[in-house]
């Protein structure tokens, strides 16, 4: 059961960390067997599926993700891996790679919540996923591709900067925070311990980030999406692959 407190992190920044849910045996069994595929030079992605990897996402994780969605959530077929070397000597908050995985839909309210699991200790610069946190409350309850959303959002001068390779100076991005239509936003690294897992909503525009530690950056992440918006975001797909 969520506190009050937690339901309003959510609903205002689309983002909410709960430590140690995943007990300390699966999450080794989970990191031995993407290390294992690291380790012989297999695709991580290929475990994703296995008992140990998709072990660690038990039942409390699908509960959170469907108290937060505020109805009935199933997850998507299978996890994905997350792996991120290190050996980048200089960290910045990237230009590139921003997107969302679904397009907006008509339907106000939140269409999914994404589950990322911690396998090891992620250290600040270590690789972990950015998330521009407030993102969901804007252009929302309008359909529209994902590629869409990226071009609406960068017609404000916050997201621009965000995406503009001509901003040199971008730490701020991830130290300060910035009114854009009235909803505060700002960049978050996710962090934290083994165990951890970090809740987002779907809606959320994220990226990937350098790895600037010695260890790699190794995590699973699973998408719950709402049971009642399963046609729509089909059917979004669909009408966006014949118009891409």
């Amino acid at each position: 059961m969520l506190t009050l407190e937690q339901h309003r992190t959510f609903a205002q920044t689309g983002v909410l960390r709960i430590e140690g849910v995943v007990p300390a045996e699966p999450v080794g069994a989970a990191r031995e067997t993407i290390q294992y595929a690291i380790d012989i030079g297999a695709k991580p992605s290929r475990y994703a599926r296995s008992k140990p990897v998709s072990g660690v996402f038990r039942p409390a994780i699908a509960g959170v993700a469907e108290e937060l969605a505020g109805r009935p959530v199933s997850p998507w077929p299978a996890p994905t891996v997350l792996v991120t070397q290190p050996g980048t000597t200089v960290w910045t908050v990237p230009s590139t790679g921003w997107h969302v995985d679904i397009p907006r839909l008509a339907k106000d309210g939140v269409p999914g919540v994404q589950a990322f699991v911690l396998l090891g200790r992620v250290k600040a610069r270590g690789g972990g996923t950015l998330v521009v946190a407030g993102s969901h409350r804007l252009l929302d309850g309008e359909p529209m591709r994902s590629k869409d959303v990226k071009r609406r959002l960068r017609s404000k001068p916050w997201f621009n900067d965000l995406m503009s390779k001509q901003v040199m100076n971008r730490h701020h991005l991830l130290t300060e925070s910035a009114c854009v239509d009235g909803v505060s936003v700002r960049v978050l690294e996710l962090c934290g311990a083994p165990g951890d897992v970090y809740f987002t909503d779907m809606r959320l525009l994220h990226a990937s980030s350098p790895n600037t530690r010695e260890a790699v950056r190794i995590m699973v992440t699973q998408r719950y999406a709402v049971d009642a918006y399963q046609p729509d975001i089909r059917s979004a797909y669909e009408t966006h692959q014949r118009t891409d």
